[in-house]
């Protein structure tokens, strides 16, 4: 349509849901008989006379051969043809071009079948073909109503058409069609919000399908609209909050999509390594690493595939290596038989070749690790991994997945260090993890990165703080000289990144909206807040504990614990936890309060105590 061209119209989406159809030549006797091109989307240069005149339907070219002849032609003649049309892509200015032009073939079809049943004689013997027909038709013209957006139009004639199909399905016909139409109804009412009622169709879809593959072979088509309802399935059960039952019907829809080859590869490796994290969030083990194994079957036939896609492919598995360090580093309770069922029950993928890319020992137990030379060789495996995610995930151009990577390379060596005997070994696992987070919160701005820093810096306090601790415990116990000005800078190392950590929560400068520019922000959470209280507390503990060089120095370090202290039980008062939180910080701000009625004291008779081999007594 040219703006000024008095010839032209607006090709307007109204004008053609009307089933407009040019004048033609006579075509009598032809099925659907329509001029192909002509009267949809793609019409152009008719005058307003002649689009007036054809708004309306027409009558259809009457039906002058048999009735069972012109069944039988129906099949290729309209069917095959709206079908294909259906499938035709057209141009993005009149995208429902060829889905118009179809739907005046079976509005055509459908005045024709009326024809045929009025036919005196042919009418009553061919009735049932003729019903069949018709219930077809309405249901591909719902199906067009909804592939035209006009989606209200399209829910009445499917849930017309509902009943018509399941009787004929029950009759051993229409089995695919009914799949179709029960799929878009539970489209329509979930594209609503309305999940329980697509709930409604899609179960009742999915049963019907099952009950069919008992009882006889389906089709090709069938199982394409199977699958299609096990993946509606997945999405309407993650709204209506059943993760589980989500997750089973999406990996079997990953594993149709597959055996069909009906996917794009690279999407369906994203979609498998999403769906082990899930897996491996409950403690499923055994199904994250077969999602990851079907992932890597699919990869290694699979050239080109994206960067990104590989290496999240590998923190897969390194994470499902991490999860087990953790396991194997903390004393779990031991789990009941139900729960030792979910962690060894796997899931299944039709394909050759995955058992050779399963970690080995996931299938008893759940995966649990025994001891610290097993715990070393499954580190090994972390790293190789989480090296090849270091590649695909830069700083410079990945800023937050690098980060969230360094964090779990500091978590395995946390939980690597927990199952050693040896100090020594432990203090050089933990100046690992300082050295990798360490610089890269120096380089974080935190009005960016707020998360990023605050996480970072309080796992690089705990990382000195234990160090530290590790240190003064060899020196206690006369196992190892160490000198204060090493402890010292450990303390001092732990006390930096509790007060970077604790920075990270004071108002922008020169926000107008602070009044108070000393008060800390966004503790409202409850969560947020104890975490903020914990970071305070650690660091009251570790200036008490720093050595100091003299009297003075020790009184002065002793002093701002007090402060910290203080400021704990004053907070704690301002922002008390409710008993609807889900934590609290009862039993550490009741030994807050004991430090500020004891420290004063300690503080003013320091010169008669004995500071120990470490000075920090």
């Amino acid at each position: 349509w040219l703006p000024g061209d008095s010839r032209r119209v607006p090709e307007g989406h109204t004008r053609f849901s009307w089933g407009w159809v040019e004048e033609t030549e006579d075509r009598d006797g032809e099925i659907g008989a329509r001029e192909e091109g002509k009267g949809g989307q793609g019409t152009e240069g008719k005058d307003e006379a002649k689009i007036k005149k054809g708004f309306l339907k027409k009558e259809a070219p009457p039906v002058k051969e048999e009735v069972g002849i012109f069944l039988q032609k129906a099949e290729q003649l309209v069917f095959s043809k709206v079908l294909a049309l259906h499938e035709k892509v057209c141009d993005e200015r009149t995208p429902f071009a060829a889905k118009y032009d179809a739907r005046g073939i079976l509005n055509t079809f459908l005045q024709q079948l009326d024809q045929c049943a009025a036919k005196e004689g042919e009418g009553e013997k061919y009735a049932d073909d003729i019903e069949l027909a018709r219930t077809r038709a309405e249901f591909l013209l719902g199906v067009n109503f909804y592939d035209t957006e006009e989606i209200s139009q399209g829910e009445k004639l499917l849930k017309e058409v509902h009943p018509k199909l399941k009787e004929r399905s029950a009759k051993g016909s229409c089995h695919e069609e009914l799949m179709d139409c029960m799929n878009h109804l539970g489209m329509i009412w979930s594209s609503r919000g309305e999940m329980a009622k697509a709930e409604t169709y899609l179960v009742e879809a999915h049963a019907s399908h099952v009950a069919r593959q008992k009882s006889e072979q389906v089709s090709a088509l069938a199982e394409k609209h199977f699958t299609t309802n096990l993946f509606l399935l997945a999405q309407v059960y993650q709204h209506l909050g059943k993760p589980d039952l989500s997750a089973a019907f999406c990996q079997q829809t990953l594993d149709r999509q597959v055996i069909d080859n009906a996917c794009n590869n690279d999407e369906w490796m994203k979609n498998a390594t999403q769906l082990s994290g899930y897996y491996l969030g409950q403690d499923r083990k055994l199904a994250a690493a077969q999602c990851l194994a079907a992932a890597e079957v699919v990869r290694a036939r699979t050239p080109g595939l994206g960067e990104e896609t590989v290496g999240n492919l590998h923190w897969g598995w390194a994470k499902i290596a991490l999860a087990r360090l953790y396991d194997a580093a903390h004393a779990l309770p031991d789990p009941t038989e139900e729960e030792r069922a979910a962690r060894e029950r796997g899931v299944e993928f039709h394909m050759e070749g995955l058992e050779g890319y399963l970690p080995k020992g996931l299938e008893v137990g759940g995966g649990v690790l025994a001891g610290y030379e097993a715990a070393c060789a499954e580190f090994k495996t972390f790293l190789s991994h989480i090296n090849e995610v270091k590649k695909v995930f830069p700083l410079d151009g990945a800023c937050s997945e690098h980060v969230m990577l360094l964090q779990d390379v500091s978590k395995a060596y946390r939980h690597l260090a927990a199952l050693s005997g040896k100090p020594d070994d432990v203090c050089k696992m933990y100046k690992r993890r300082i050295d990798s987070l360490e610089p890269v919160a120096l380089q974080l701005n935190p009005a960016a990165f707020d998360a990023q820093c605050k996480e970072i810096w309080y796992e690089v306090a705990e990382a000195y703080r234990d160090m530290f601790d590790v240190k003064v415990a060899q020196v206690e116990q006369g196992a190892k000289k160490i000198g204060q000005d090493k402890l010292q800078a450990l303390a001092d190392g732990s006390i930096k990144a509790y007060q970077h950590y604790l920075k990270c929560f004071l108002p922008v400068p020169n926000d107008p909206e602070t009044s108070d520019k000393n008060q800390p922000q966004g503790l409202g959470d409850a969560r947020i807040r104890r975490w903020y209280l914990t970071a305070r507390f650690g660091l009251a503990r570790i200036l008490s504990k720093r050595p100091g060089n003299d009297l003075n120095e020790r009184r002065k370090y002793l002093a701002q614990a007090l402060d910290e202290y203080k400021r704990i039980v004053e907070l704690g008062e301002k922002m008390p936890f409710q008993p609807k939180d889900e934590v609290n910080f009862e039993q550490e701000i009741e030994m807050c309060r004991e430090m500020v009625s004891l420290l004063p004291a300690k503080i003013h008779r320091l010169h008669t105590l004995h500071p120990g081999l470490s000075g920090t007594a």
